[in-house]
């Protein structure tokens, strides 16, 4: 027999089944059994066609065996895996489902497939049709959850006009709710007293952001590896990005170097949210000071608003200023918030905000 003509017998076979697949059991093995036979016709090369039919049989199977698992009453089981039992000799009930051991599936295969049984019908349909991969259909999975726990935590959202809350954003937290923001675009101050801030910050990204959102930080050179280490205790390193000084550079005589440039610090909750939006990790969107001494120029700021925080989405400075980053997202039409400690600095960034 052909190697084309056995994996044919093996697709017919798992398409038969597909149809009995009525318990966790027989729908675990269609989904080994087409996966079987994805790996016999990847190393006979047998061709796309086949390939792609064990693909989305396995796939089909995978999201029958979650339906199945969702509707199963859980077995509960001891902390080693075993039965729940009452004064440790007589199980409940008397005639218990299998646990996840019993059925020789891991946990996170059972997640997955429940996952992908809840997913959004486009998700399922493109899934079905072998349009993705059995990967990116758990991607998509996972970003749609992410997006509609962003929705729910974003309907808590009350915002004043303009979004200024006047004071410590660690005394005011509250004022946003857990996991709601996009991005987090800040410009704390570099003196080496200020690196205290950076806990504060840290803990107030990792409970406001929602899942796939963003912290962009710019910190000075001497407190670079002071913020390394305090935000990786709470969030995902991602990237550092170079900010290119404009009209000069910066003399740090202490150290003797002419700086040409100044760091960002990129880090993430869990991931970042759309990887396949392409960023540059070089910028630089001019010199402006004109309202405050530690203005960062409004470019940068639309820049990486535009690419991190999606339409409708929300953005948070908790070092507002002269307001650079409240300017540009109300100008991209996003929904911001700040925080400014200094009341005058607070009015200044109101009436230019009130000025658009």
């Amino acid at each position: 027999m052909k190697n084309g003509e056995t994996s044919l017998i093996l697709i017919t076979k798992a398409e038969q089944m597909l149809v009995k697949a009525t318990t966790i059991q027989k729908a675990k093995e269609l989904k080994d059994l087409a996966l079987t036979a994805k790996q016999w016709a990847t190393r006979k090369g047998l061709g796309k066609e086949i390939i792609n039919h064990c693909h989305v049989y396995a796939i089909r199977a995978e999201i029958r065996m979650g339906e199945l698992l969702i509707a199963t009453e859980r077995a509960k089981g001891t902390d080693k895996g075993g039965r729940q039992y009452v004064d440790g000799h007589h199980p409940l009930p008397s005639n218990p489902p299998p646990t996840l051991a019993e059925l020789h599936i891991s946990k996170n295969e059972s997640a997955q497939a429940q996952k992908l049984a809840e997913a959004p019908k486009e998700i399922k349909k493109k899934a079905d049709a072998g349009e993705i991969s059995h990967s990116r259909a758990l991607q998509m999975v996972a970003k749609a959850d992410r997006e509609e726990a962003r929705h729910e935590a974003a309907l808590k959202i009350e915002i004043t006009n303009p979004g200024i809350i006047v004071g410590d954003f660690r005394d005011h937290a509250e004022e946003i709710p857990d996991g709601s923001l996009n991005l987090i675009f800040t410009d704390p101050p570099y003196s080496r007293k200020d690196i205290d801030l950076l806990p504060g910050l840290a803990e107030f990204a990792a409970a406001k952001l929602a899942d796939g959102g963003s912290l962009l930080c710019y910190v000075g050179h001497l407190q670079l590896m002071a913020a390394l280490e305090i935000f990786k205790e709470k969030l995902r390193f991602w990237w550092i990005i170079c900010c290119l000084h404009s009209g000069g550079n910066t003399l740090m005589r202490e150290y003797g170097i002419y700086a040409g440039w100044k760091p960002i610090l990129w880090f993430v909750k869990k991931t970042r949210d759309n990887p396949n939006i392409i960023v540059n990790d070089v910028i630089s969107g001019g010199k402006e000071k004109d309202r405050h001494e530690w203005q960062q120029a409004e470019a940068e700021a639309e820049y990486w608003i535009n690419k991190l925080c999606p339409e409708g989405g929300f953005v948070c400075d908790p070092f507002l200023g002269s307001g650079t980053t409240a300017i540009a997202a109300a100008k991209l039409g996003r929904k911001w918030m700040g925080f400014e400690i200094d009341t005058d600095t607070a009015k200044m960034a109101s009436k230019r905000i009130s000025e658009l």
